[in-house]
């Protein structure tokens, strides 16, 4: 989405004046994140992947003073969506509204973003739990791409594939233990009197009912009368692969819009 980073283009006329706003700006790239981790076009990076699996990403502009020695007193700040509460909504006195976390006026312009202190998952932290601070928007900006009218929030590009993928998981979770399960079994020897009962791998469970567990290639002796019944689901052989196959293309293909027109011939 991004490759590099987008670079700008400057239109100053001025060769010499030109080159010293260049060289500024390649100075500032360097100190652009507030967190210290990258540099312009590596928040840039960061941001695509946010858009892609979380659907949005904010930014928040941080001047900064001049003992803290910034080339340029401003750096950017990354906040995750998470940090902008969807179950805030509340009509605010003198008529704004803050819906999903976002504080709109009574014509509908973004005034605001009330953003947690701190991550919801982070509990490094358990002082600023459910704090709350107001960001006026002209320090936000709300990278999106919004498809729906109306739209207030990013919608992660995985959400018409999230329940395949954990289903998928589950089947392919399924499959692994199936296969480990056959694989445990090599022999059971049945014995009219067996001199040494493995009491070493025997248990009980809940039920006190004998359980043993099963070791790759074990040999289980068995009690006199004791028989072995196991569950033998059918293999699902060749289809496996084809099956992950389509389900995957399935996920992967992007929503599909036709439209009509007429034919002018």
């Amino acid at each position: 989405m991004v490759g590099a980073g987008i670079k700008p283009s400057s239109l100053i006329a001025n060769t010499g004046l030109k080159a010293a706003v260049q060289k500024l700006w390649l100075d500032w790239t360097d100190e652009a994140d507030a967190e210290g981790f990258t540099d312009f076009y590596g928040l840039q990076r960061r941001a695509a992947r946010e858009v892609f699996i979380a659907g949005e990403v904010f930014f928040r502009f941080r001047p900064r003073r001049p003992q803290y020695g910034l080339i340029v007193p401003l750096q950017l700040q990354m906040l995750p969506s998470e940090m902008l509460p969807l179950n805030r909504n509340e009509l605010m006195p003198g008529g704004n509204v803050i819906r999903q976390g976002i504080e709109f006026d009574r014509i509908g312009r973004r005034v605001a973003y009330h953003f947690l202190r701190r991550h919801p998952g982070d509990l490094t932290d358990p002082g600023l739990a459910g704090d709350i601070v107001r960001i006026p928007a002209s320090e936000i900006v709300h990278i999106i791409d919004p498809v729906d009218a109306g739209q207030l929030r990013g919608i992660s590009r995985f959400a018409a594939g999230i329940v395949k993928l954990f289903l998928l998981d589950q089947y392919d979770d399924a499959e692994l233990d199936r296969k480990k399960v056959a694989a445990m079994h090599a022999l059971f020897i049945t014995t009219p009197a067996p001199a040494e009962p493995l009491d070493a791998v025997e248990g009980r469970d809940e039920n006190d009912e004998r359980t043993i567990d099963l070791q790759p290639g074990q040999i289980t002796m068995l009690e006199p009368g004791e028989e072995v019944q196991i569950s033998d689901p059918a293999d699902s052989g060749a289809t496996y692969e084809p099956f992950q196959y389509r389900t995957l293309l399935q996920v992967t293909s992007p929503p599909c819009c036709v439209a009509a027109s007429a034919d002018p011939d």
